[in-house]
């Protein structure tokens, strides 16, 4: 019986030394990892917290985002030249003689006139030997448009005077040439039959 007593005190006595550091972990685990006098915090993770950051000012953005000006059609240009005396029935050209200051080769064009309009239905535009020869002349319009019925050309040596009658628009881009009976002749006066429009001009070359 003794031996009996003394198994049984050794199996208690392993049970509880067995038993006291289960005891002591659970123990240690709800001191250290649970705190029972506070509550759970409970953080909502579906939707942002709210900021409290100060709002940014507007700017406005860089000239390179925005959006595009339109753009609009070029103004038809409009010229109004001073150079032509208006008479009773008819106009006379006083501007210059650009091609005079210019040099001149055989195959290009020069300014025998300013730009110029036709007012009280022709223009009268005087020349003279002292002013060389040519071969072809041209009419062209700088701006708007002129109605050109007919072209007479006066030569210096008295021949027959030259007619021509167009009888149509000129627009810019659109030039009309006429070519000199004889080839190269000295011209005395050319007369221009016609119209020219409201801030439109005109302006004759020679080659």
């Amino acid at each position: 019986m003794n031996k009996a007593l003394v198994t049984v005190l050794m199996l208690a006595s392993s049970s509880v030394a067995m038993a006291k550091p289960v005891t002591y972990s659970a123990s240690a685990s709800v001191s250290i990892g649970y705190n029972t006098n506070s509550r759970p915090v409970v953080v909502d993770h579906r939707r942002p917290a709210a900021s409290h950051t100060a709002p940014v000012p507007w700017q406005q953005a860089p000239q390179d985002h925005c959006a595009p000006a339109p753009v609009l059609p070029p103004r038809p240009l409009q010229l109004f030249p001073t150079n032509v005396v208006s008479g009773n029935n008819a106009s006379s050209y006083t501007g210059g003689k650009p091609f005079l200051n210019a040099p001149r080769y055989n195959q290009s064009w020069v300014a025998m006139t300013e730009p110029t309009r036709i007012e009280m239905g022709r223009e009268f535009f005087n020349f003279g030997a002292q002013d060389g020869w040519f071969r072809k002349i041209q009419l062209v319009e700088n701006a708007g448009s002129s109605f050109i019925q007919q072209v007479a050309i006066e030569f210096v040596d008295g021949g027959r005077t030259q007619v021509v009658k167009p009888n149509l628009t000129l627009l810019p881009n659109q030039p009309y040439t006429i070519d000199l009976t004889g080839d190269a002749r000295q011209i005395k006066r050319i007369v221009v039959y016609g119209t020219t429009a409201y801030g439109s001009a005109y302006q004759i070359l020679g080659m």
